[in-house]
């Protein structure tokens, strides 16, 4: 149980109590160090100590910023989707409103054709009436043109096509930036006057999920319990 190192073994004799011999005998014994007991491995485990903590710091410190870019990049992420999906629904709504104005150009086309074809009808009659002036039925012609006009000022007017979509989502987004893109796309949903089991089928998700989207929805918009999240949706 000695620790390393090297002692002497000392012995003198004595005849009787308290009369030593002087002369003694010695003996040296060697207790040699372990090799975890030597300096030089104690140090290099403090070494490899300091080593592993360093790089343990260096870890942490790499994993947080990693997890600081990763959030970066996941909101970068949901600013895009968000952005693709306004301008998607704003397009869908521009071709809508296309499709509107190219009927409404066709339906004019074919008025024009129509009237075209009664002024030419109505040349003819002229023509005819100007070459044979006794036989012509002036009456007729003049009752036949009468009838016409009103039948033009009777045709309703084309209504005025408006061409500017409709910029909910953007106006809704910039309202409300704290929403994600998922939550921008239920209150499209909602704003085009769903149910909630339609919409839950839209995006595939079970009524109760929905629910508690509606929720945290709510909770980011700072709406109290007497707010109506439809209503304001619809009014927005």
């Amino acid at each position: 149980g000695l620790e390393p190192g090297t002692y002497t073994f000392r012995v003198r004799m004595a005849y009787r109590v308290g009369d030593w011999l002087d002369n003694e005998r010695t003996l040296t014994v060697v207790v040699p160090a372990k090799y975890y007991q030597t300096v030089g491995f104690q140090a290099l485990v403090g070494f490899l100590s300091l080593g592993l903590l360093v790089l343990l710091v260096a870890l942490i410190f790499k994993r947080n910023q990693l997890a600081v870019v990763v959030r970066q990049k996941h909101r970068f992420l949901e600013e895009a989707r968000a952005e693709k999906e306004m301008i998607s629904a704003q397009n869908a709504q521009l071709q809508q409103a296309i499709g509107e104005y190219n009927a409404k150009i066709q339906q004019l086309s074919q008025r024009n054709a129509s009237f075209r074809e009664q002024l030419q009808t109505t040349y003819q009659q002229l023509v005819q009436a100007q070459q044979h002036p006794k036989d012509a039925p002036w009456q007729t012609l003049q009752e036949d043109v009468a009838a016409r006009l009103q039948g033009l000022e009777e045709e309703p007017p084309l209504e005025s096509l408006p061409l500017q979509p409709d910029d909910f989502l953007l106006r809704f987004a910039q309202a409300y930036p704290k929403l994600t893109a998922n939550d921008l796309r239920i209150c499209n949903l909602i704003r085009q006057n769903l149910a909630n089991k339609e919409i839950a089928e839209a995006l595939n998700i079970t009524p109760g999920s929905l629910e508690q989207s509606r929720y945290r929805i709510r909770k980011k918009m700072g709406l109290s319990s007497k707010d109506n999240l439809n209503d304001l949706i619809l009014r927005f």
